[in-house]
């Protein structure tokens, strides 16, 4: 074997995915370090959208590598030297850190036969032998769940397996939005706008623990516009409701009095599919038992010097591979008890590429009432147990936007459980749909617990 050189990093404390004195071994593939799935070298998760740190990169010739700085918000460290900047060129024996996370990465450079290919080595600290038994085991184990999984499922969900869910199926509207500015217990209302006649917006589903789920932008229809970073708001109509966000957002970001706050509420109304035209409950978007998914909330800063203004998104300030848009999910506590039982942790972390899935929805509301089903299969397999919350659901079934908000239903331990609502159709890399996983109620209900609401 040729001798080339190569560099390893040793963790010297450990986290969530590593053992303190694991040892990373590579040559010419780029390591990134941070908490998004592709990073070699990961932390947990955190409060917010996963974020990537810094990435190590070999330099052109081919014997040296560098340090380059990823995030605007966590800086990189060498011990001894301090903040890196934004490129940083290693040399043997630098421990790298990460401000505010506890974590140490000694990084040496090597010239030997001993790792002389290109790829990545992790070396454990576990006895190779029972490290190896183990990883055998474990192999030979999921190998046999593997076979019992795939003999005993079956291909498709039949209409028949859904007509129980039916009864748990509605139609959710927009009836206005309004434009408001609350100071203390006194609202003032800046715009009102009326959509009663413009038809239904999406799909909701009540569950057995009696809460009503449907997507975010089945309520917050802008929520998945695209804006044009290049609009002036004195360009848009006074009756353009993404200009009231944009013009509430910016008021939001810039106000100096903290007890006023600026906002869009939206009043919407819930159908059943047997009696469209009386509504069976009608909320607000600010009730208390309305819990929309903003925790995973960015903002763009958007416009020029003369004219920045903000734009809400559900999109990641920094993308991932993953390009999560869990956002897009709203549940409400209501008293009525459904037929639908949702999917775990668990169930979701053993959807696999090519398992069966159906939906309901209702995407034909102006020609008539029925509740439509669509069958189909999980496109990509994106769940990764490490990542809480979990990511997004990727399927393939012929719906339509009127789905939105719709149950996906898969087959678990025997029976059909709801993995996620149907969040959006993304035709930029290839025609695809999403759902938004249903834990992210757990997700939603910490976060309220410790007090983010």
């Amino acid at each position: 074997m040729n001798e080339r050189s190569y560099y390893s990093l040793k963790l010297l404390s450990p986290n969530a995915f590593h053992a303190k004195g694991d040892v990373l071994k590579t040559t010419n593939k780029v390591i990134n370090i941070g908490e998004t799935a592709d990073c070699i070298i990961r932390y947990e998760n955190g409060r917010y959208e996963s974020e990537l740190y810094a990435s190590i990169i070999e330099n052109e010739d081919g014997q040296s590598w560098r340090l380059v700085q990823r995030s605007p918000f966590v800086k990189t460290k060498i011990a001894g030297m301090g903040n890196i900047g934004y490129v940083y060129q290693l040399q043997d024996g630098d421990v790298i850190s990460f401000e505010g996370q506890e974590m140490e990465l000694e990084f040496h450079v090597h010239f030997d036969s001993f790792f002389g290919k290109s790829g990545i080595v992790v070396e454990q600290r576990t006895n190779k032998f029972i490290y190896s038994f183990i990883i055998a085991m474990l192999v030979i184990a999921a190998g046999a769940i593997t076979t019992l999984y795939f003999r005993s499922k079956p291909d498709v969900i039949s209409f028949d397996e859904l007509e129980q869910f039916l009864p748990s199926i509605y139609i959710i509207k927009v009836d206005s939005v309004q434009w408001v500015q609350t100071k203390s217990d006194t609202d003032s209302i800046i715009r009102t706008k009326y959509l009663k006649d413009e038809g239904a917006v999406g799909t909701a589903f009540l569950t057995k623990d009696r809460k009503l789920i449907t997507a975010r932008h089945c309520i917050e229809y802008w929520i998945g516009n695209n804006v044009d970073m290049t609009t002036k708001t004195k360009d848009m109509s006074d009756d353009d409701v993404n200009k009231w966000v944009i013009l509430a957002e910016k008021y939001m970001v810039e106000r100096e009095d903290q007890n006023v706050l600026q906002q869009l509420r939206v009043y919407f109304s819930i159908y059943s599919p047997h009696v469209p035209d009386e509504p069976i409950m009608s909320l607000c978007s600010t009730d208390s038992c309305v819990h929309i998914n903003k925790y995973h909330d960015g903002f763009l800063e958007l416009g020029d010097f003369s004219d920045t203004y903000y734009w809400r998104t559900v999109i990641p300030y920094y993308g991932n591979d993953l390009e999560r848009e869990l956002g897009d999910f709203t549940y409400i506590d209501v008293d009525q008890t459904g037929t639908i039982e949702l999917a775990d942790s668990a169930m979701i972390a053993q959807i696999k590429q090519s398992d069966p899935i159906a939906v309901l929805g209702h995407p034909n509301i102006s020609s008539g009432k029925k509740t439509t089903y669509a069958l189909g299969k999980i496109t990509e397999s994106r769940n990764d147990t490490t990542i809480q919350p979990s990511p997004d659901i990727l399927f393939d079934a012929n719906i339509t936007h009127g789905f939105s908000g719709g149950p996906v239903f898969i087959r678990a331990n025997g029976k059909i459980v709801a993995a996620g609502a149907v969040s959006k159709i993304d035709t930029d890399n290839g025609i695809y749909k999403k759902a938004v996983p249903v834990t992210e109620i757990q997700f939603m209900e910490k976060e309220r617990r410790m007090g983010y609401e």
